[in-house]
């Protein structure tokens, strides 16, 4: 089934920007990391849309698409922030239980699910609070990390359910560029504020500092490409698909995440999290094959 390997394929993308993200967050402001990425991202899709000279969407997708865009950047907002403050492994997976939205409107509108994607997509949420349990962390679960997370899994949730009926009522690439637009309108304000305050204290500190080297700015432009790409590969399968599981095997980005964070980073995978990673792949696999 084509529709989850481009799910399968957001998923990374996603868990691989949040994890660059995550490590710029703790140098740069969270606002412009945030704000860099999604102009390098909007540059990007709209080149391509602009060279394919189709933007002839329908005027619903049009609405739906913007209010994605709105409710992405406020969920990267409270991620990029969390992962900042707390240790990856037991914070990124939270966001992952955005993927409960659109299951729950899904079903609330009549839908049903084939009993391999009902296991799978069980597996699925059971592999992402098992990948968000770490002992050594259980005391923290109240701290403002783990809360940002859950704010950002309601706002990656409407994301998902919006771009999702957005791409499908008005094509994937338009979809994602429209989104991109309502988010560097968002983000584009805030970021010039905190430039400014960033510029200033790099005077006060060595008179000319450079405000962002090179590799910040390939770190922020990496952040966007992920990202975009992982929308495109996303608003691609939901135009093919309406199952909310490909929704939820796209919300499995946190295992992308986890496992750069424990390769990268040195952060300890315990027994625990490792089931999760494993029940989180098999949940792909029954989901893909219903």
């Amino acid at each position: 089934m084509i529709e989850v390997g481009l799910a399968v394929g957001a998923s990374v993308g996603w868990g691989a920007s949040e994890f660059v993200a995550g490590v710029a967050a703790r140098k740069w402001p969270v606002i412009v990391v945030l704000a860099g990425s999604q102009l390098a991202s909007l540059l990007l899709v709209g080149g391509f849309v602009l060279a394919s000279g189709t933007l002839a969407t329908p005027g619903d997708a049009v609405w739906l698409a913007l209010a994605a865009g709105v409710f992405e950047v406020a969920g990267f907002a409270a991620l990029y922030r969390a992962l900042a403050s707390g240790p990856m492994g037991p914070v990124a997976p939270v966001a992952a239980l955005g993927g409960l939205v659109p299951l729950s409107v899904s079903l609330a509108e009549g839908g049903s699910l084939a009993t391999t994607s009902a296991v799978g997509i069980v597996l699925g949420l059971a592999g992402i609070v098992l990948v968000s349990w770490d002992e050594d962390d259980q005391p923290r679960a109240l701290t403002l990390p783990l809360v940002l997370a859950g704010l950002a899994s309601l706002c990656f949730g409407m994301f998902f359910l919006l771009l999702g009926r957005a791409s499908h009522g008005g094509g994937a690439l338009e979809a994602v560029a429209y989104g991109r637009v309502a988010a560097v309108a968002v983000t584009a304000p805030l970021l010039l504020v905190a430039l400014h305050r960033a510029r200033a204290r790099a005077r006060e500190r060595s008179g000319r500092r450079p405000l962002l080297s090179p590799a910040d700015l390939a770190t922020i432009v990496a952040v966007g490409v992920l990202d975009v790409g992982a929308n495109v590969l996303y608003a691609t399968s939901t135009s093919r698909s309406t199952e909310v599981g490909v929704q939820i095997v796209a919300s499995a980005c946190p295992v992308a995440t986890v496992l750069l964070a424990r390769i990268v980073l040195k952060e300890r995978l315990s027994v625990i999290q490792g089931v999760g990673v494993w029940l989180t792949i098999c949940a792909v696999l029954l989901i893909g094959g219903g």
